[in-house]
Formats: structure tokens, C-alpha cells, sequence
């Protein structure tokens, strides 16, 4: 039976977070059940993004090179069955024929047979967490009605799904996409029945790692950001994003919602915008209408608590500005700072992920040459 590498791809804003805090915590555990799960380089959050990226010949940064050619070796030392690699970076470069190419191939000559596993979300809920995630992160800072437009303009690369299906018959790997629950759902349990991994009691493993701002904290963020005449690096924003934080946990501020700027009309034109796609993904991916899926969304009633459309609480008034003038402060601190200035690739948003080409590295060689 040949062994298998399991590639999750996220997307993002789909619990991904969740899952990779489960495979760090079950990484052991899976080992003694011939599960192999890579090391983890960076913060939680970020999965197997370095792996992947060296696996591409993709910009990294350079004190975290090397987990490719670890990866490697622990495959040869312990030949496991299954191989399971989580990174959200995959749900952007598989739809690049390139490198899924290049990744599918990669897999392939270390002795495993990819399978494609992702999670799909509503539309709705994506955009909402996406912006609210790009807002508290301190990489965009206008309205979340202006953010969906934008990304009506890029339907299909921002929410698009049909494309993960073309994956089965262009490259000849599995897909398995599973829907992402809107309430009461055991995220962790869902990803072991699907990978079919060797292990129980998924409830001591589920947990949410990505903290739900609400709608002060994203009015902090974007109100301080568009002070701000360019862009920040990508260092730039982790420190504005750390001391933000920072700044709310001290002031003991706390949002009882998490953000949402969804209105009824908003839902309803994502809604009309995705409807013809969804209905044709669910019915290719599982043999059902979309709605038999996600019944209960239909029926949820969402109020939007984001300032621009509800006014700042007027016992909230104050504070914000206070905490608008700490925050930019900062800010500018951060942005005088050198050490958060480098404009190499790993430090630029934009310029981070682009592909590049060059010859293949030693690890990949050396695997070759021990495997003989």
C-alpha cells in the first residue's frame, strides 16, 4: 500500500488555527501510529508555511531555512505511512499550475500520494473574518463594505471553490473538501474522521486559537492605520498588531461581540454573487444543493456592530480617541525603528510570496542519493 502525504490548505479564516494547535499537541501521539506530522519552525498560526515554501523554492526568511532538508531526513529515519503537512499558503499556490506542479511532484518522488484536504466556510462569514483579520493586522484600513467590493472584483481567487475539484483530474490527487459547520461544530473531530487518523477523544484537542476582536478593536486599528501614509512592512505590522493588544489587555478593554459588518443587504448580495457557483460545487463535491448543507446560515439573522454603520457607543467615545492616539503613537514609533525597515522579500507583503526559479537545492539532491 503505497504511503500518503495529506496537504492541508486551509483556506484561510476556516479554523485552520485550531488544527494546527491539534497536530502540535497530538504530534507524538500520531508518531507512535505511523503518522508522521514535520516540526512546526515558526509561531502558532503559521502551520507548515516555511516547509512549503522551501519544498517551492519560494522566498523565506533566512533564520528559517532548513525545514525542508530536516524534513527529509525524518522521512528517511522513520519511513512513516502518513505524512501531514497543514498550511493555508497552499490554498494560494495549488491554484498556480507551477507550483502545484512542482509541489505534486516534490511528494511524489519522496514515495507519497498527495491528498488535497480543505474546509469550505460561507462566503459571508469568510469575507467578514478576512476583513476583520486584515484590519486587526494592521494591512488595510478601509470599510468592510469597500473590502467586499473589492473582492467582487476578484470573486474567484478571494472565495472561489471550483477550481479545488479541477485539481482530481489535472494532477491525478484526491480531494476531499468538508463543510465548515456554522454552530455546535467539533472542528478537530471533523478532521480526524476525514484524514481518518489513528486517534480519539477529539474533544480534549478542539479549541479556538484566533482571538475574536470586536468592534472597538478594529476601529482602534483602522482609525490609527489610515494616519498612516504608506504601507507598513510585514515586521511593522506584527509589532503594531502585538502592541495593539497589548494596549487592550492592559486597559482591560473588552468587546462582548466579536466584529461583523454584515448587514441583510450585504449577506444577500454575497449570496447572489457566489449562488450559482456554490449550488454547482455542492452538488459536484457531495451530491447536494448548498442549502441542505448550510440550513441553519439561512436562517441566522445577523446585526452588523461595526461603528461605521452603528456610531460609536457614547460612553465609548472617549476611549476610543484615547486609545486611537496611543495606538498611531506607536506607530510611529514602530515606523522610525531600523530594525523593522528591511524591505528584503520576506519582509515585504507584496513581494514575499512571488514565485522564483532556481536550480534544485542539496536537500533535494541528497534525497535522491540516500534513497538509492
Amino acid at each position: 500500500m503505497r504511503s500518503e502525504c495529506v496537504l492541508h490548505a486551509g483556506p484561510p479564516k476556516s479554523g485552520s488555527s485550531s488544527i494546527q494547535l491539534f497536530l502540535r499537541e497530538a504530534r507524538d501521539r500520531l508518531a507512535e501510529n505511523d503518522v508522521f506530522v514535520p516540526a512546526f519552525n515558526s509561531g502558532v498560526g503559521t502551520g507548515h508555511d516555511d516547509l512549503v515554501c522551501e519544498i517551492l523554492d519560494l522566498p523565506i526568511r533566512p533564520k528559517l531555512r532548513g525545514a525542508y532538508e530536516s524534513f527529509q531526513v525524518d522521512l528517511l529515519r522513520r519511513r512513516p505511512r502518513v505524512v501531514l503537512i497543514s498550511s493555508e499558503r497552499l490554498a494560494r499556490y495549488l491554484r498556480q499550475p507551477l507550483l502545484a506542479t512542482r509541489l505534486f511532484s516534490q511528494i511524489r518522488s519522496l514515495g507519497f500520494e498527495p491528498r488535497v484536504l480543505f474546509y469550505v466556510r460561507p462566503q459571508p462569514l469568510l469575507l467578514n473574518c478576512s476583513y476583520s483579520q486584515q484590519v486587526k493586522t494592521f494591512h488595510y484600513s478601509g470599510g468592510f463594505p469597500e473590502f467586499v467590493s473589492k473582492a467582487r472584483g476578484d470573486l474567484v481567487s478571494r472565495c472561489g471553490r471550483l477550481w479545488w475539484l479541477e485539481l482530481e483530474s489535472r494532477y491525478n490527487v484526491e480531494v476531499i473538501p468538508r463543510p465548515f459547520g456554522i454552530a455546535d461544530f467539533n472542528l478537530i473531530g471533523d478532521f480526524i474522521e476525514a484524514t481518518g487518523l489513528p486517534i480519539s477523544e477529539s474533544e480534549r484537542y478542539e479549541r479556538r486559537l484566533n482571538e475574536s476582536v470586536g468592534p472597538f478593536a478594529i476601529e482602534v486599528a483602522r482609525s490609527s492605520l489610515r494616519r498612516i501614509s504608506r504601507s507598513l512592512t510585514v515586521m511593522q505590522a506584527m509589532q503594531a498588531t502585538l502592541e495593539l493588544k497589548r494596549l487592550l489587555t492592559e486597559g482591560a478593554v473588552l468587546d462582548l461581540q466579536p466584529y461583523s459588518g454584515l448587514t441583510l443587504g450585504l449577506i444577500r448580495n454575497i449570496e447572489e454573487a457566489y449562488r450559482d457557483e456554490n449550488e454547482l460545487f455542492s452538488v459536484k463535491a457531495w451530491g447536494c444543493s448548498y442549502e441542505d448543507l448550510f440550513p441553519r446560515f439561512q436562517e441566522l439573522k445577523y446585526e452588523p456592530n461595526d461603528y461605521q454603520f452603528t456610531g460609536v457607543p457614547p460612553d465609548r467615545i472617549d476611549l476610543l480617541s484615547e486609545f486611537v492616539t496611543r495606538v498611531f503613537s506607536r506607530l510611529e514609533e514602530i515606523l522610525r525603528d531600523p530594525a523593522y525597515q528591511d524591505r528584503s522579500s520576506w519582509n515585504d507583503v507584496q513581494a514575499r510570496h512571488r514565485p522564483t526559479r532556481g536550480p534544485a537545492r542539496r536537500g533535494e539532491l541528497m534525497l535522491g542519493a540516500r534513497s538509492k
